[in-house]
């Protein structure tokens, strides 16, 4: 397994009860009742990791770690993103909390699946903010890998061709998509370069989204737009 990196900004936290949920003790209540509702409030001058903890206390309460980031420009403050890594399934996680009005918060827990073709969890291992599209917003890129299931070309004692997993590299991009019918802002998986498969650490992505824009901006179709 891969020792989890996250790029210096993330931890390992457990995962979270589906959306709706109402069993269970008060801690899985509180947290499915925040994700149901879509929004937190915060208390007077509460800390984010306290703040975090408070209306996400299961998700947050083994991580322990955030991202401030101002992702989008927003006059009530930056926004706080954390992951939750999952033991079982593609369960990965991002929380994404984010001030819209004064004190609230619009809370979206977005699952990060590396490759579609795994049967086993997406792990991460890193996260970062770039402009990929070029448009002055910067996309979330999740750099990780995931396990899937692969024929051997060896058989077992009883001539049956053995079955194990090789892991896949992924990278997924998230962007920000506008607010909801209630102003509340929103975000969303989006496309992937092609020129980022298989990428395994964040410097290489960065090197390579570089080398992109530098080949976009020599091409002649890039050079015509711009007079």
């Amino acid at each position: 397994m891969k020792k989890l990196l996250l790029a210096g900004l993330l931890a390992v936290g457990v995962a979270s009860p589906a959306v709706g949920q109402t069993k269970g003790n008060p801690a899985e209540r509180t947290e499915a009742q925040t994700l149901g509702r879509g929004v937190a409030l915060r208390r007077p001058g509460e800390a984010d990791s306290a703040f975090m903890r408070r209306v996400l206390p299961v998700s947050y309460s083994e991580s322990g770690h955030r991202v401030v980031y101002a992702w989008r420009p927003s006059t009530f403050g930056k926004q706080l993103l954390f992951v939750v890594q999952g033991d079982n399934g593609p369960k990965t996680a991002l929380f994404i909390l984010d001030p819209y009005q004064p004190a609230t918060y619009a809370v979206q827990r977005l699952g990060v699946v590396i490759n579609g073709g795994c049967d086993l969890a997406s792990s991460l291992d890193a996260i970062f903010f770039a402009d990929i599209n070029h448009d002055g917003k910067k996309e979330l890129l999740a750099l990780g890998f995931c396990y899937a299931q692969e024929q051997s070309e060896d058989k077992d004692d009883n001539g049956r061709i053995m079955v194990g997993h090789v892991d896949r590299q992924g990278t997924v991009v998230y962007r920000y998509a506008g607010s909801d019918g209630k102003g509340r802002p929103r975000y969303e998986k989006t496309f992937t370069p092609r020129y980022l498969t298989g990428v395994e650490t964040a410097a290489e992505a960065r090197a390579k989204i570089a080398a992109h824009q530098r080949h976009r901006s020599a091409s002649p179709r890039a050079s015509n737009k711009s007079k």
